[in-house]
């Protein structure tokens, strides 16, 4: 689609945009506090990044390349990193909109269908979430959907003077492994694909696949005790060599479905699954078939481990075919079909409704102002018992584990931050009471108590 602002579709384009930003306003504006993996992972990596420290940031678990991204948006803005981290992953989930669009568009040939596939982007709970906090998961999921689409435009288009969009989309597949490796499964379904699109040169095509994933498979079981695949994502490969029992494949297979259902809402996912019948035989159609029975089984293979965040891109992906089927439904002559089309879309506007009045949680809030006042009063780089660990990464401080702390020792750490509300939090609070320790300073459920002032 060309660039013409008097085109309908353009305009569309920048509509949707625009309707992705005021989306992703109200979760940023209840955001409450870093995650984990923000605070502890990719806030390190992007600080050696910042510092110029490459080969050290390079050489951490995390793949590099979203905290990479977090330190060149901090360097030119002048922003924080955690406000740099949570502003790239904004801008990111703003830009997945229009490549939605722009994908559903082209693989269903329905602009209404494209249009409902924007809606349940930008309205899905853990996209939204993820998407304000310095996590990675929106920039995957931007990766993989301008990647896809550039691809796909290009084997729609049977030009072949039109590699560029075929480039561009493979490197920013490329990209997005260097973000999540599960990324792998979009590339292995394109290869498949490409193996099986006609019989002539069948043999090669897939002795060409086969090789570099026999010794990619090699690898890992030579040297499995590598550093290497110890990395955070690269992990993935060991997992993949580890089957589980019947028990284990009987739990997983619930346990994925579940996932699905819950990451993508359960009507909105039953029409995904009803598309799969409904569109026509369409190289989408066959690259999400792939894609979904690859996850799936590595799903299903992780069971319990799997995290909600590892399900958002095939989700998404299916996205496309649910909308289709939606709108498909919404033109049938059956009431039923009608009604349950309009519950898949107002479930989506719902979904965001309920995330956009999710106020800040005032336990988690506290203990940022928590981890602020010690900063405040101590200064960084101080050593603080706690129970929450974020406390610790607020204040600039080094947080070590609460179960550590000795009353025999009290010079050990400049203060102790304790969390009440927690099992191991009583018992302590108990002990200080008895030794007639009163806390500093109260923050909801947040005590604190200066062991030493610098």
């Amino acid at each position: 689609m060309k660039l013409n602002f008097g085109d309908t579709h353009t305009r569309l384009v920048f509509a949707l945009t625009g309707i992705a930003c005021a989306a992703i306003v109200p979760s940023w504006m209840n955001f409450d506090i870093i995650s984990m993996d923000g605070a502890f992972q990719y806030i390190p990596s992007a600080e050696l990044f910042l510092d110029g420290r490459f080969k050290e940031a390079l050489m951490r678990p995390q793949l590099p390349l979203y905290p990479m991204l977090m330190a060149l948006v901090a360097w030119i803005t002048g922003l924080d990193l955690e406000l740099a981290g949570r502003a790239l992953s904004v801008l990111c989930f703003v830009l997945s909109a229009p490549a939605m669009f722009l994908l559903a568009r082209l693989v269903t040939g329905s602009t209404n269908a494209a249009i409902v596939s924007v809606v349940f982007l930008i309205s899905n709970p853990q996209l939204l979430v993820s998407s304000v906090d310095c996590l990675k998961e929106s920039l995957f999921i931007c990766l993989i959907l301008w990647g896809n689409y550039l691809v796909m435009k290009w084997a729609e288009s049977g030009d072949s003077r039109k590699k560029a969009f075929f480039l561009v989309g493979s490197v920013l597949i490329v990209l997005a492994c260097a973000v999540r490796t599960i990324a792998v499964f979009f590339i292995v379904t394109w290869l498949l694909l490409w193996v099986f699109h006609k019989k002539q040169g069948f043999l090669f095509r897939l002795l060409l696949l086969l090789l570099p994933v026999v010794l990619a498979v090699s690898m890992v079981v030579i040297f499995s005790g590598s550093p290497f695949f110890e990395r955070k994502g690269f992990a993935i490969f060991t997992l993949l060599s580890v089957l589980p029992g019947p028990r284990g494949i009987l739990e997983g297979i619930p346990l994925a479905i579940m996932l699905f259902l819950k990451i993508g809402g359960p009507l909105v996912m039953c029409f995904a699954f009803a598309g799969f019948f409904l569109s026509e035989k369409t190289r989408y159609l066959q690259h999400a078939l792939i894609v979904l029975g690859l996850f799936f089984i590595l799903f299903v293979m992780m069971g319990r481990w799997t995290s909600d965040r590892y399900v958002l891109s095939p989700v998404i992906w299916l996205y496309p075919l649910a909308a289709n089927a939606v709108v498909l439904s919404w033109g049938s002559s059956h009431k039923i079909a009608k009604f349950a089309a309009v519950l898949a879309v107002a479930s989506g506007i719902l979904a965001w409704l309920h995330a956009a009045s999710i106020p800040p949680d005032p336990a988690r809030v506290a203990r940022k102002h928590a981890g602020q006042w010690i900063l405040d009063q101590l200064g960084p780089g101080q050593r603080v018992y706690t129970n929450r660990p974020r406390i610790g990464y607020y204040a600039r401080a080094i947080p070590v584990d609460l179960g550590k702390y000795s009353k025999h020792d009290p010079a050990a750490a400049a203060c102790i931050a304790l969390d009440i509300k927690t099992d191991q939090g009583e018992r302590m609070l108990q002990q200080l009471n008895d030794r007639g320790r009163k806390p500093d300073m109260k923050f909801d459920g947040i005590h604190l108590y200066i062991e030493q002032r610098p």
